[in-house]
Order: structure tokens, then sequence, then C-alpha cells
């Protein structure tokens, strides 16, 4: 009876480290999932063309561009008439539009990609919290034969105690 006893004792005591060692599990699941789903806002903002990062790559490239033609116009504008600084700003309009379409784009299949990773960390998840739950279960399982165990040694050491003796031969054996 102290044997299974002790056993039952040993299997709650691995029980809860199993729990701990699943909560931790799922913390740091939690963690990933959501600095994946950061991720994905970042770049919905950045698709949206509503962050401060779509705006810097924006400003940049928009000074380079129009930068470029400031100095095309700068020393062909008196050769052609202006023609080329038409010219120069309507491609550098057109490249950069292009840029930042693809910018957007970029980052819209970034957004999907992270939510797809996000989706996978729920289903992580999901199955800790499972297996958490059903680590629940089983320790109740087992604080219930504890509890029968502890009942029936003190119904045998106060057999023990009372000094009854054994009415036959036979059970006294």
């Amino acid at each position: 009876m102290e044997t299974f006893g002790n056993g039952i004792d040993t299997s709650a005591k691995y029980l809860r480290e199993a729990e701990d060692l699943s909560s931790q599990s799922r913390n740091k699941v939690t963690l990933v999932k959501n600095y994946l789903l950061e991720k994905k806002e970042k770049a919905k903002a950045n698709a949206d063309a509503k962050s401060e990062e779509y705006d810097d790559f924006a400003e940049i490239n928009r000074a380079i561009a129009y930068g470029t033609c400031g100095a095309v116009c700068g020393a062909t504008a008196i050769i052609t008439a202006g023609t080329s600084c038409a010219a120069c700003y309507a491609i550098a309009a057109g490249v950069l539009e292009t840029k930042l379409a693809d910018f957007r784009e970029k980052n819209r299949e970034m957004m999907a990609k992270y939510h797809k990773m996000s989706d996978g960390m729920q289903v992580v998840l999901d199955k800790i919290f499972g297996m958490i739950e059903e680590l629940d279960i089983l320790d109740d399982d087992i604080d219930q034969v504890a509890e029968l165990i502890k009942e029936a040694r003190s119904k045998y050491e106060d057999v023990e105690r009372s000094g009854i003796e054994f009415l036959t031969e036979e059970a006294g054996e």
C-alpha cells in the first residue's frame, strides 16, 4: 500500500512539472504569436500607406526622383526650352508611384504571411491548451486516488491500533 501511495505522490509531482513546462511553452508560443500579429499590423499599415516607415520610404524616394529631375532641369532647361524638365518629372512620377505601389504590395504579401504564421501559432496554442486540460484531468484523478490511499491507510492504522485479533486461525494468516 505504501509503495503504491509513493508512486501516486511521484506521479503527482511529475504531472505538476509537466503542467509547469506546458504553461511555459504556452507562454513562449503566445509571445511568438503576438510578435507575428504586431508584424502583421505593421505590414498592414505600410500596405495602407499609413505608417511612419511608409512615409520615410516615400520621402526618400521622392527626394531622389525629384532631386534628380531638378539637377537635369538645371543643366538642360535652357537648351530644351523646359521640355526636358517636363519629361523628367513625368517619368520620375511614374517610376516613383510604381516603386511605392511595389512597396505596398510587398507589405500586403508580408501581412498575409504573418497572418498565416500567427494562425499556425494558434493551432500550436490550441494543442498545448488541450494537453494542459488533459494533464489537469489526470492530476485530478491522481489526487482522488491519493485521497483514497490516505483513507485506506488511516483505516488500516485504525484497525491495527484497535488491538482486534482475528477470529479464526485462517484469518490471522
